[in-house]
């Protein structure tokens, strides 16, 4: 394994062992707080959106200069509409029932699982809203 490739799974080590100590600090969060945190989120990638793009310019280009296909490159453009997109789907994950304690079977209750480390983050609209149901779920 390159040195490159093991410093990308020292990052995704770290990254998922911080998401779990997360999750266990959401836990006992009341919904209200959760969607009002979500709400809050939404409201600040509208209010951040021409900054948002611009830099998202940045990584562009400098995707573009490493070869990064072109399809992959599409995928991880920001505009106005993804940015909307992205907001509008915290808003819509904030209206979803709050899963966390709910009982499932008498002996087993639904805790937050923090973020998957097997997704597919080059779709800023996804990474967002699977952000948003895993601090909800």
């Amino acid at each position: 394994m390159s040195i490159k490739n093991e410093s990308i799974k020292d990052e995704a080590i770290r990254l998922a062992k911080q998401a779990k100590t997360a999750s266990r600090e959401l836990a006992p969060i009341s919904s209200a707080e959760k969607d009002r945190a979500l709400y809050l989120m939404a409201d600040q990638l509208e209010a951040q959106n021409d900054y948002l793009i611009i830099e998202n310019k940045k990584d562009l280009d400098a995707a573009e200069r490493a070869g990064i296909s072109e399809a992959i490159v599409d995928r991880i453009a920001l505009d106005a509409s993804r940015v909307q997109a992205m907001a509008k789907g915290l808003r819509e994950v904030a209206t979803l029932p709050d899963p966390v304690r709910e009982i499932v079977k008498m002996w087993r209750r639904r805790f937050p699982h923090g973020p998957p480390g097997n997704i597919d983050v080059s779709c800023g609209v996804l990474s967002n809203i699977l952000a948003a149901c895993c601090s909800s779920s």
